[in-house]
C-alpha cells in the first residue's frame, strides 16, 4: 500500500505509475504541515508500506520537515520516499536527509526520469525484503551466562586508502548502559579537537546526563551560548538540538553518543561512517557484546574498545571477525584532560586525521607492549 502526500499538480506522478502496476495505493492532497500530521495521523497507517512524500505541498520550514521525517523512522515499519523535484544534493534540506540515511529521495525534475526513479525505489524496497527495524541489541537472558562465541567468519582485512569527505560521522555505542559510551564520545571529540579538527558532541540518546552534568556544576550555565550549543573545557556539545541547525555550523567531524544499543536501531547506528561498540569484559559484558555482533554482522568501519578488562584475558576478549579492530582502553578518570587511550582514537581514525597512521601505530605497539 503506498500513501502519497503531494499537491494537485503532482497527484499523478504516482497515481499512473500505481495503476500500471497494480500497487495499491491511496493519494492525500491537503495535508500542508507534515508535523501536525506525523504526531496525529501516522499510527492510524500501520498498513501503509511505502509513504511517498512531496516537500512541494509541504509548509513546514526545513527543520520541521527534517525532524518529521526522521521521527517517522522510529513511529512506522513502512518506508519513506521523499520527491524533491528540481531540488540538488546540495540543498541543506536534502543534504541533511541524505547524510541520516532515513529515506528515499527523488530529485529529478523532469517528469519521466522522476517516475522511474520512484518506481526504482518501490522495486528496490520490495525485493529486498529487509528485515524490520528494531532494537539491535537485548539484554542476557541471564546475566551470568557465560561468553559463547558465534560462528566463525573471516577476519576483516582490506587495503583502505586514505579518505577525502567534508563530513565524517562516528557513532558510538555501549552494548549495555554504564560501560562507558559517553565518556569514549566525549574523549574522541577532545583528541579531534585537539587536532586542530572542527568536531561535535552529539548526545542522541535518552538519559540526559549533558542536562544532569550542568545541574551538578555551578556555573555551567554560562559555557551554554546563544545557539544552544555548549563550549565545555573546549570541546563543543550539543544536547538539545536539530541535526538541520548542528549541520549548519560546518563540523568535520559529528560524535554521536547513542548510548546503549537496546536504546536504538541497528540501522542508524550502522549510517555512520566510522561506528565503535563499547564494551566490557566481564562474562555477562562480553555475551551481550557476542549477541550484538551476531544482529549486526560483519560491517566495515566497525570498532570495538573494551573498557575494565585484564591485561591477561584480553587474549580471550574479541571474536575472530573483528580480532584486527578491537583495542583494550587505559583507566583515564578525566575524560578531557587524559590522553590515555588517544592512540586507540588515532588508529581508528588515521584515514581520516591526515598525517597520525604513523604515530598512531606507534602509540597502539607501545599500548600492546605493555599489556605483554
Amino acid at each position: 500500500m503506498v500513501y502519497y502526500i503531494t499537491t494537485p499538480e503532482h497527484l499523478s506522478l504516482i497515481k499512473e505509475l500505481c495503476e500500471e502496476r497494480k500497487i495499491n495505493f491511496d493519494c492525500v492532497t491537503n495535508i500542508k504541515d507534515i508535523k501536525l500530521f506525523v504526531n496525529t495521523e501516522i499510527k492510524k497507517l500501520e498498513h501503509i508500506k511505502f509513504f511517498v512524500i512531496d516537500l512541494d505541498c509541504l509548509e513546514n520550514t526545513d527543520k520541521e520537515i527534517y525532524d518529521s521525517i526522521c521521527g517517522m523512522r522510529y513511529m512506522t515499519k513502512a518506508k519513506i520516499i521523499i520527491v524533491a523535484l528540481g531540488k540538488s544534493t546540495s540543498d541543506s534540506l536534502i543534504n541533511a536527509l541524505r547524510e541520516r540515511n532515513v529515506c528515499k529521495i527523488v530529485l529529478s525534475k523532469d517528469r519521466v526520469i522522476a517516475q522511474k526513479e520512484i518506481e526504482s525505489c518501490l522495486t528496490e524496497t520490495e525485493t529486498k525484503d529487509e528485515p524490520v527495524t528494531k532494537v539491535f541489541a537485548e539484554k542476557p537472558v541471564s546475566p551470568i551466562a557465560p561468553p559463547v562465541k558465534p560462528r566463525t567468519v573471516e577476519s576483516v582485512k582490506r587495503a583502505i586508502p586514505a579518505v577525502s569527505k567534508s563530513m565524517i560521522t562516528i557513532g558510538v555505542c555501549g552494548i549495555e548502559p554504564h560501560v562507558g559510551t559517553t565518556h569514549h564520545a566525549m574523549a574522541i571529540t577532545a583528541f579531534l579537537t585537539k587536532q586542530r579538527k572542527k568536531a561535535c558532541y552529539l548526545e542522541s540518546n535518552i538519559h540526559g546526563d549533558i542536562q544532569k552534568m550542568l545541574d551538578i556544576y555551578a556555573g555551567s550555565k554560562s559555557s551554554v551560548r546563544e545557539d544552544g550549543s555548549i563550549l565545555w573545557k573546549g570541546i563543543t556539545i550539543y544536547h538539545n538540538y536539530s541535526f538541520l541547525d548542528v549541520l549548519g555550523e560546518g563540523y568535520q567531524f559529528y560524535i554521536y553518543d547513542y548510548g546503549a544499543c537496546r536504546d536504538i536501531t541497528s540501522q542508524e547506528f550502522v549510517a555512520n561512517d566510522i561506528k565503535i561498540l563499547v564494551s566490557g569484559g566481564k562474562p555477562w559484558e562480553f555475551y551481550n557484546y557476542n549477541k550484538v555482533i551476531n544482529s549486526i554482522g560483519v560491517i566495515p568501519e566497525l570498532y570495538t574498545i573494551m573498557n575494565f578488562s585484564v591485561p591477561k584475558q584480553q587474549s580471550m576478549l574479541f571474536l575472530d571477525e573483528y580480532k584486527e579492530q578491537t583495542y583494550y582502553a587505559e583507566y583515564a578518570p578525566d575524560i578531557l584532560e587524559d590522553n590515555a587511550n588517544y592512540g586507540i582514537y588515532e588508529s581508528i581514525l588515521s584515514r581520516y586525521v591526515e598525517g597520525s597512521e604513523k604515530e598512531a601505530q606507534s602509540n597502539l605497539s607501545k599500548m600492546k607492549k605493555r599489556f605483554l
